[in-house]
């Protein structure tokens, strides 16, 4: 997200001694602000099989969900457990935050890092918003209620 982006970027800038692995899924183009700096790198989520199911019908939205998150999970701990540097810390924006927060604090753990979190909203009132089913929501709700009290450092950024 451009968010993360001027994270990063604002990391090396303020922080010469600093790299930073940058992952996520793919989109648009990066700047290449980003692309061709050095002390960035940036890990893509593998997100093929998400498009595949994508085009099942509406009927098979539950199974859909449910291996997305699997299939989420999955790749965001092979990288975050062996693909990415050693990090000192590990920054995450919520929304979204499932799964990527649970494994955020499982690789904090293992990695010895710190984890921050960027408050950017709430995910299940965005999911409440757009008419999510109200178990969902409410599961979502504890989610990001109790997972949070696990990071070391809170930060909202706002204009």
């Amino acid at each position: 997200s451009p968010r993360m982006q001027n994270h990063a970027l604002s990391i090396v800038h303020n922080c010469p001694e600093m790299t930073v692995d940058l992952v996520g899924f793919k989109g648009t183009d990066l700047p290449q602000t980003i692309d061709k700096n050095p002390r960035i790198r940036v890990i893509y989520i593998p997100s093929g099989i998400q498009g595949w199911f994508k085009k099942l019908p509406k009927l098979f939205y539950l199974f859909y969900l449910f291996f997305r998150i699997f299939f989420d999970m999955l790749f965001l701990t092979w990288i975050l457990l062996f693909k990415v540097r050693s990090p000192e810390i590990i920054l995450i924006q919520n929304p979204p935050s499932i799964p990527g927060l649970f494994i955020c604090i499982l690789a904090k753990c293992l990695r010895c890092s710190r984890l921050a979190i960027d408050w950017h909203n709430f995910g299940y009132t965005i999911m409440k918003v757009n008419g999510s089913n109200k178990l969902f929501v409410k599961l979502a709700y504890w989610y990001e209620k109790i997972f949070p009290k696990f990071a070391n450092h809170h930060f909202c950024v706002s204009s």
